[in-house]
């Protein structure tokens, strides 16, 4: 997987625990966390096979293993930063391209500022305590934090 969202130089396990934890809840992880794992490892093996590699002499299953236990707390981490747009309807999402024109155009000053307001109902905002929770638990439970 090729992220030119986010290009970087990094393990694989950084983007994995990225989409889990932000794409998934607490519920699906605690029965398919273990299965989406293999699911990803076995599928890079098959195409790290496909290219001319080999999956156990580049990534074992043991180097992937363990930086899980590295890296695992940065799924927490990012979801600190997206779960607020993941949780808020679409309707009360924030217009960024008019905040990104106030970054543009500063006040007399020199000063400009920006200002995201995510999950303004309380709908969105149990939404969003419900899922952060489910994350940190989880990422106790994995033995990440």
């Amino acid at each position: 997987m090729i992220d030119w969202q986010l290009c970087r130089y990094g393990s694989p396990v950084l983007d994995l625990v990225y989409f889990i934890f932000n794409c998934t809840d607490e519920e699906l992880r605690a029965h398919s966390y273990q299965r989406l794992l293999s699911i990803y490892y076995n599928s890079l093996g098959e195409h790290l096979h496909n290219l001319g590699g080999n999956v156990e002499r580049q990534f074992p299953r043991s180097a992937f293993r363990d930086q899980l236990k590295r890296f695992g707390r940065y799924g927490l981490l990012i979801a600190m930063m997206i779960m607020p747009l993941i949780c808020t309807p679409n309707d009360e999402l924030p217009d960024t391209d008019k905040a990104m024109e106030g970054l543009v155009k500063e006040d007399a000053s020199g000063n400009s500022e920006v200002n995201f307001v995510y999950g303004t109902t309380e709908k969105a905002a149990i939404r969003y305590r419900e899922r952060m929770a489910g994350s940190i638990r989880d990422t106790i439970r994995f033995g990440y934090i």
